[in-house]
């Protein structure tokens, strides 16, 4: 699998989209293997909580919620940010309210979360991915500091919120994941600088991108 920048990675998609596949395509296909790792991870795995942000690593996080109920798990979704923004996102949120999943905003109430994060199995990191650079907000760093404490396992999209995909540098109370699954190409924090260790074990993940779109790049 090559290492990508993250603008490297944009152009790839473009071309992949140019050539046939859809953004919403990519989506699917992201959140499914995401989905499909963790049960095979976990072949007991009863519940999931999964924190979107709202932007497309939300709306993968969504995909995989769906998938993850129809398996059998107990899913439950919290928004970090609000509603979701981004046309592929708001899609994916709409397919997740027609399977009753219980939808928090944790904007608006910390205490359904801070309640029942202690008893699923597992939490997926959906909040920022790739587009992340800085520190995280206060507000987020709440989000991401009771994800760390609370002791269950964290499967992360793409890259952990709160590490730059480019350079490795991090955030305080950064994502501290258990896993990583790094969708078509790994990004240069996956295989160096000082953010590796927050990656846990780093999955590669075809989403579907045919080989040629990856040969021309800015």
């Amino acid at each position: 699998m090559k290492t990508v920048t993250v603008s490297q990675m944009k152009q790839i998609e473009k071309n992949a989209m140019q050539n046939g596949l859809t953004s919403t395509k990519m989506m699917e296909n992201a959140g499914s293997k995401a989905a499909e790792f963790l049960l095979q991870k976990q072949p007991n795995i009863h519940s999931a909580m999964i924190f979107a942000g709202k932007g497309n690593n939300g709306g993968d996080g969504f995909v995989a919620a769906r998938l993850l109920k129809k398996a059998g798990c107990d899913v439950v979704v919290v928004l970090t940010d609000g509603m979701p923004q981004t046309k592929d996102a708001c899609l994916n949120f709409e397919r997740l309210k027609l399977m009753a999943i219980p939808v928090f905003d944790f904007s608006e109430d910390t205490e359904p979360v801070t309640l029942q994060i202690p008893c699923v199995s597992v939490l997926i990191d959906a909040i920022f991915g790739t587009g992340f650079h800085g520190i995280l907000p206060q507000n987020m760093r709440l989000v991401t500091s009771l994800m760390n404490r609370c002791g269950r396992p964290v499967c992360s999209l793409d890259i952990p919120s709160g590490v730059c995909a480019d350079t490795g540098e991090f955030s305080p109370d950064t994502v501290q994941a258990s896993w990583t699954i790094a969708f078509d190409s790994l990004k240069y924090a996956h295989v160096g600088g000082p953010g590796i260790f927050l990656c846990g074990e780093t999955i590669p993940a075809d989403i579907g991108i045919p080989e040629k779109c990856h040969e021309i790049l800015e």
